[in-house]
């Protein structure tokens, strides 16, 4: 079993288990330090084996990568973390317009450089940004069983505005932002994206916003759920305690309902036979 990580009263506690072990492994994940005597080997998942880096590295495709940089510290919470994506100079001079993305994985669980099916996430990351020009930052956040609804979005916001104020170092244009997110975090994209104030100098919003096959209508997710299906993860998200969620509760965290004439060009990708 790999080693994993789960945040008890604020803090992170490595968890961790394997077999055949050696007589002595250390592992660190996320901040978390903690040595084992005959415990496991402690193999990471390949997109997790990386240290966390402050000093730029080049990918093979050419993009320079920035890694674990810490973009915000909630209290009482782990320091929360984004992979910037950067092409070369030679591609794309000057400011480059920015893309934040938001993983996966039910509000539960996920990692910033994993994406579903896609085994090397972080290598697309970078081959976009060097063939078309984009800062690119996958960022992680707060999962459900660290902080509720409306963290995850209260972060993806903290994350663009770290980035913003970090555009001369970056070489980011602050004024061409977009969000872009994967299942649970196309529901937090549309939200970050959605929410933001009629001023359009607000330096929360954004330019444009996609979302793969988020949530857009909590109350439709309902609906359509098959029978005895579990609901589990958005209950969990959207701090409900009992099913089903309060239709209130649903309409606060569902992005049609702040859909206006504000809003920046949005789009939305889903599949005609998802499983």
């Amino acid at each position: 079993m790999p080693v994993q990580w789960s945040v008890r009263h604020g803090k992170p506690i490595c968890i961790s288990g394997a077999s055949s072990p050696p007589s002595r492994w250390i592992s660190e994940v996320r901040g978390c330090r903690t040595e084992h005597r005959g415990a496991g080997r402690g193999r990471l998942h390949p997109g997790l084996r990386h240290p966390w880096k402050v000093q730029p590295t080049r990918h093979k495709s050419g993009a320079l990568v920035y890694s674990d940089v810490i973009y915000s510290r909630p209290r009482e919470h782990r320091p929360l973390r984004l992979d910037l994506y950067l092409p070369s100079a030679d591609v794309k001079e000057g400011q480059r317009p920015l893309i934040l993305f938001a993983h996966g994985g039910g509000w539960r669980v996920g990692h910033k450089r994993r994406n579903g099916a896609i085994l090397d996430f972080p290598g697309l990351l970078a081959r976009i940004a060097q063939q078309q020009g984009f800062a690119i930052a996958s960022i992680e956040y707060r999962l459900s069983r660290e902080a509720t609804f409306p963290a995850p979005v209260e972060d993806m916001r903290a994350a663009l505005t770290y980035l913003r104020s970090q555009a001369a170092r970056y070489g980011v244009d602050p004024n061409r932002v977009g969000l872009w997110g994967a299942s649970a975090g196309g529901q937090v994209a549309l939200m970050a994206a959605l929410r933001c104030e009629a001023d359009p100098t607000d330096r929360r919003c954004v330019q444009a916003v996609a979302s793969w096959y988020g949530v857009t209508d909590f109350h439709i997710l309902r609906r359509d759920r098959p029978a005895g299906s579990p609901a589990n993860a958005e209950v969990e998200y959207l701090a409900c305690g009992t099913e089903p969620c309060p239709d209130q509760v649903l309409r606060t965290a569902s992005p049609i309902t702040y859909v206006d004439r504000h809003d920046p060009p949005v789009l939305l990708v889903h599949g005609t036979a998802d499983k």
